[in-house]
């Protein structure tokens, strides 16, 4: 029904636009009498051109709100579909179920049902609901699980999600005074020492980072003096190695000399063998 008035509107405007558009080349071209020629036909012109223009932009607006308007609302829902054969269900019928649910439910009573596509070729659903209970959470799941049960078993549907939006509610709940008291004394004292915690602990940070660089200076200068030490004992012991150079160099001379002189022995001693042996 909502398609077809439409439809109509949107053929409505557009011979309405074409009407008017007619009655302004008529009287552009003198064919039509206008005000300018004060008489009565002039007037009634001019009536039926506002007219004609107020159920334009009626059904203008109309033609607007259609078009923006949320249409993603189902009036009714596949159930099967095969070749040859379909099955669908009426928003009533959908309805119907969940108003029946809501009464085995203390505290719930449905004011409006939506049903809409979802991104994976499902169904979604929403439901307005008015609640008088102290524990809305416990009481909506306790009813989402009837419909859950009901349409599965009835209609063999299943919706991706079943949403609530809860317009009206009423309990009897009322909060303990005294102890909202206590709490809020507790939270602002702690507060108030976090404000005041920050002051004391840089002036006790601020001490350590002091001796902290003192460590780091005096660590600095005792690796000045070690490298210092260091380069002394090297400078001292390089001498020395000189020294023992030197010695052994000494040492083989000395070596060499006394094997040239046990040479020479030798050969005398066989000079003087062979000289007594000639005697």
């Amino acid at each position: 029904m909502k398609k077809t008035i439409e439809k109509i509107a949107l053929v409505a405007q557009t011979v309405i636009a074409l009407i008017i558009a007619v009655i302004s080349l008529l009287m552009a071209l003198g064919n039509i009498p206008t005000l300018q020629t004060n008489d009565n036909a002039g007037k009634v012109v001019l009536v039926i051109v506002c007219v004609f223009s107020g159920l334009y932009l009626a059904f203008a607006a109309y033609n607007t709100y259609a078009a923006f308007s949320d249409r993603n609302v189902l009036r009714y829902v596949m159930l099967t579909a095969d070749v040859g054969k379909s099955t669908e269900a009426s928003g009533r019928v959908i309805k119907k179920i969940a108003v029946t649910d809501s009464s085995l439910v203390e505290g719930i009573k449905v004011r409006r049902l939506q049903v809409r596509p979802d991104e994976k070729l499902g169904f979604k659903m929403r439901i307005d609901v008015e609640v008088n209970s102290d524990d809305v959470n416990f009481v909506l799941e306790k009813y989402r699980c009837l419909l859950v049960d009901s349409y599965l078993n009835i209609l063999g549907l299943k919706f991706s999600s079943i949403d609530f939006r809860v317009i009206k509610m009423t309990t009897t709940y009322s909060p303990d005074v005294a102890k909202a008291d206590e709490n809020a004394k507790v939270t602002t004292q702690k507060e108030k020492q976090s404000k005041a915690e920050p002051a004391v602990t840089t002036e006790e940070t601020s001490e350590p980072q002091e001796e902290v660089r003192h460590d780091q200076q005096s660590a600095e200068d005792n690796e000045t003096v070690a490298t210092e030490h260091s380069e002394a004992e090297v400078v001292k012991e390089q001498p020395k190695q000189t020294e023992t150079v030197d010695v052994t160099e000494d040492i083989v001379v000395t070596v060499e000399d006394a094997k040239e002189a046990d040479a020479e022995q030798t050969s005398e001693q066989k000079k003087e063998k062979e000289k007594t042996e000639k005697e």
